[in-house]
């Protein structure tokens, strides 16, 4: 049964071997991806090792051989430390990656800064640089952002642009170009597009709704689509000092991510942030910090069958008139 945490996937470990030897690498690329992903969500019924040196090796090697893996990675410390439920935040140039909608902010210019080892991986490391620039009417933003290594590069450019479109009601798009280039296997590009809405429904209440890759996309003319995702979230500030997310994040070929995060702010400068998600289960905290127009913060993501990862990002802002 397809997306189901329960398929039996020892069967295909037959085409699994015959993949590796397929003439068409496009084929062998998209089932490997495929396998090793499904081994993730499979492995306690398998009895499968994930912290193994050799799920080590498979995960490399799915990182250099597949196409996006980047596609569905968390983007910057402070949504990795609600676990990603970051489809109702506003004020925040971060919003790009997760509902473009909610870029606007009361600052006129908005930069972000951010490095991480994915799961602790020495030889893989992923980086991005945003910036957003807010008007009355309008809020533009673009951003660079780079996963891999020497034998692996993605690299995905965005260019954002926000819009209140009614009263109360904000709406936002993306145009991303990625472009990817595998070592011996050469080098393709495309262009992406998303859509997000944020509607604000009363002083302590935000829903967001967003989709990623609309058109559902595939790498260049081969037949690999992109991952096509649709999220939709709420945000309540119970005080001014405490709010909650939740998210539900759907990938069209994989489970329900159900996602949490609440925020805690017990002095104005200091947020302590902390988060959980479903598919698959894993933990996060962390902090922002704020000194004057810079803010500082950090997450801790802790995944159950990888590893943890440590996000760190700076941003600068500065305030209109």
């Amino acid at each position: 049964m397809k997306n189901s945490k329960y398929v039996f996937i020892k069967p295909n470990l037959w085409r699994f071997r015959s993949a590796i030897n397929a003439p068409d690498k496009r084929y062998n690329i998209s089932f490997f991806h495929h396998f090793v992903k499904h081994l993730v969500y499979n492995h306690k019924r398998f009895c499968v090792n994930i912290r193994s040196p050799l799920f080590y090796v498979l995960f490399i090697t799915l990182i250099t051989t597949t196409a996006y893996p980047m596609e569905d990675m968390i983007i910057g410390a402070k949504p990795a430390s609600l676990a990603g439920a970051f489809t109702a935040q506003k004020n925040e140039v971060l919003c790009m990656f997760y509902n473009p909608a909610g870029i606007k902010s009361s600052c006129y210019l908005q930069s972000a800064f951010s490095y991480s080892k994915p799961f602790g991986l020495q030889d893989l490391s992923r980086g991005f640089a945003a910036f957003a620039l807010s008007t009355n009417s309008y809020t533009i933003a673009s951003a660079l952002q780079n996963f891999g290594n020497n034998i692996y590069q993605e690299n995905i450019f965005y260019l954002s642009l926000q819009r209140d479109m009614v009263k109360q009601v904000s709406f936002g798009v993306n145009i991303r170009y990625y472009h990817l280039k595998i070592s011996k296997y050469g080098q393709d590009s495309s262009l992406l597009y998303d859509m997000g809405v944020l509607a604000h429904i009363s002083p302590n209440l935000d829903l967001g709704f967003y989709i990623k890759n609309i058109t559902y996309a595939t790498l260049g003319k081969s037949d690999q689509n992109f991952p096509q995702i649709l999220s939709t979230g709420l945000r309540y500030s119970l005080q001014p000092f405490f709010a909650f997310s939740v998210d539900c994040y759907k990938d069209i070929d994989f489970p329900l991510d159900v996602r949490f995060g609440t925020e805690f702010s017990p002095i104005n400068p200091l947020c302590f942030n902390a988060g959980a998600a479903t598919e698959p289960t894993r933990f996060a905290v962390g902090f922002n910090f704020k000194i004057s127009q810079l803010v500082l913060e950090y997450a801790y993501n802790y995944h159950l069958e990888l590893n943890v990862t440590h996000l760190f990002t700076i941003k600068f802002f500065i305030k209109q008139g």
